[in-house]
């Protein structure tokens, strides 16, 4: 591989590793807030600090991570960063390039090739989401990063003042996953799926303590 291809390698594997784990600590978040709080309330009620306190982290971290994900500054690398670097670097995509990289026959070629309309559309794409964006970035800013005196003593005031719901945050991990998959099918024809396969194992330790549970009252 050349160095600007090396370079593009590292970035998108990059960028998927921090995908795949903003997207596994959001389900996760999910799964224990939503589903096991109200299916196995009695036993996080077991160790409260612990699940309560790993629910709280997971919160923050996915927050910061997100926000950090599709922040649009030069000196960090993020989804602006990479479209950035496709637009100067679109021979990447050629089937020359291709059939040098992989070795493969013009025939295996994929369909869908990487042209400026490319890099615009998802442009484009990331427009349309600026809201949840700024809303994103302003929880971020405002309450998990800094601790912002009106947020501090009155933490409800955020959902006030930025609305961001678990959907808004699905709409944007989904929107990158295409994004990243579109260059990743281009580049060496594979895409990936950015979810930890063994994303809900907890489910295992609450089965442990039900059993624990029910061996008291017994």
């Amino acid at each position: 591989m050349t160095n600007i291809e090396l370079e593009f390698k590292r970035i998108i594997e990059g960028l998927a590793g921090e995908l795949i784990s903003i997207d596994s600590k959001l389900e996760l978040l999910f799964h224990m807030d939503k589903k096991l709080r109200k299916d196995a309330l009695d036993e996080l009620n077991i160790s409260p600090a612990f699940f309560g306190l790993t629910i709280d982290s997971l919160k923050t971290d996915t927050i910061i991570s997100l926000s950090r994900f599709f922040e649009n500054k030069r000196q960090t690398q993020n989804i602006f960063h990479l479209l950035e670097f496709v637009h100067k670097n679109l021979s990447l995509f050629s089937q020359e390039s291709f059939k040098n990289r992989t070795g493969v026959t013009e025939l295996l070629y994929p369909q869908q090739q990487i042209t400026l309309k490319t890099v615009t559309q998802h442009k484009k794409e990331l427009a349309e989401v600026n809201s949840i964006l700024k809303n994103l970035h302003f929880w971020r800013n405002k309450r998990y990063a800094h601790l912002e005196r009106q947020f501090f003593y009155e933490p409800l005031e955020l959902t006030s003042k930025a609305p961001l719901r678990y959907t808004d945050l699905r709409r944007l991990i989904k929107l990158a996953g295409q994004i990243l998959n579109t260059y990743l099918v281009a580049f060496e024809d594979r895409s990936n799926t950015f979810r930890a396969t063994n994303l809900c194992d907890v489910d295992t330790v609450i089965d442990i303590l039900k059993k624990y549970r029910q061996s008291l009252i017994k």
